[in-house]
């Protein structure tokens, strides 16, 4: 489509027969959003997703931080435990 008129004009021409593209002289494509160029055969990370990395942590990962926490809040709550313990003896 001819984004200055409003009308669709054809560009090119397929011939079956030869199995080749042929370009009107003196049009060109004007493709969506400006661009220069064609988009993407296939999205950036495929049509399943399978092209992109996959960022998720593993289970054992999450696990091991979980535990990590526990451990760590467990240690403090002991020693403040122990400390007020402690003072209570001592008075």
């Amino acid at each position: 489509m001819d984004p200055e008129t409003g009308e669709f004009k054809i560009v090119a021409n397929y011939i079956g027969g030869k199995h080749r593209l042929e370009y009107v002289p003196d049009r060109q494509i004007h493709w969506s959003g400006g661009r220069t160029e064609p988009p993407a055969d296939t999205p950036l990370c495929g049509f399943d997703g399978s092209l992109c990395p996959d960022n998720a942590l593993p289970g054992y990962a999450i696990l091991s931080m979980v535990l990590s926490s526990v451990v760590v809040v467990l240690a403090v709550a002991s020693f403040f435990i122990y400390r007020y313990v402690d003072r209570l003896s001592i008075e």
